[in-house]
């Protein structure tokens, strides 16, 4: 999952730009894809005709980045730097998925899960995929393992942390 927001905190459902008489918009899901061409045929009726649809896996959209020239060489950056970036850049994003619906808690927010002792137990094994995501991402490097405790604390679900 992906999140992105503005500096207010409105959420980033994509980016829209008009190319001649072409109106593109390049969104990083398929709901917010349906959510933006709801928007966009709300706002635009039938001024425009029925859109066009491309998707893309992971793999294409990196090296279509990549084709593009975008810069490969890493920065000149301490092992302390790029480890107060990562947890800043990953604490933020962490901070945005509670209130950010997700699949494996039927569709609710972390904190409407925590409700509920059946949410909660949700809550415990959706965690522990992330730290073992995580986990398995930094085993081999130098990078910190990002830490997770204060996400079990702020959810209440600390006990069950085993």
């Amino acid at each position: 999952m992906y999140s992105s927001q503005l500096d207010d905190g409105s959420p980033v459902l994509g980016m829209i730009t008009l190319k001649g008489r072409t109106l593109e918009a390049d969104i990083n899901s398929e709901p917010r894809a349906d959510e933006i061409k709801a928007r966009l045929t709300d706002l635009l009726g039938n001024l425009v005709k029925p859109p066009l649809m491309a998707r893309q896996t992971l793999e294409q959209a990196v090296a279509a980045h990549r084709e593009k020239g975008a810069p490969t060489e890493p920065l000149d950056l301490s092992d302390e730097e790029q480890a107060a970036i990562q947890a800043e850049v990953m604490g933020q994003h962490y901070k945005n998925i509670l209130d950010q619906p997700i699949g494996l808690l039927d569709d609710k927010t972390p904190r409407e899960s925590a409700r509920t002792v059946k949410g909660r137990r949700k809550i415990a094994a959706w965690l522990k995929i992330l730290e073992l995501n995580e986990a398995k991402a930094r085993a081999g490097t130098s990078a910190p393992v990002y830490d997770f405790t204060w996400m079990w604390q702020e959810l209440g679900v600390v006990k069950l942390r085993k």
